[in-house]
């Protein structure tokens, strides 16, 4: 199984009462369209990263949500 981390489109509620860390990539809109894209692929990656090696003592994954405002 492939874990990933999760992007939030709407609220999500409790999340199963798991651990989460949340990723956030705040754009400027004065800034042109290929560096916000650029910038949102660098956030999902370290989203996903971190999705992958972050665990609790127990060695359970924890949740990375991702929110990106741009």
């Amino acid at each position: 199984m492939k874990i990933k981390s999760i992007k939030l489109d709407k609220p999500i509620g409790n999340a199963a009462n798991k651990v989460t860390f949340g990723v956030c990539a705040a754009c400027d809109p004065r800034v042109d369209k290929e560096s916000r894209e650029r910038t949102q692929n660098i956030i999902a990656m370290i989203a996903d990263e971190l999705a992958t090696k972050v665990k609790m003592p127990t060695e359970e994954h924890i949740n990375i949500n991702i929110s990106i405002t741009c």
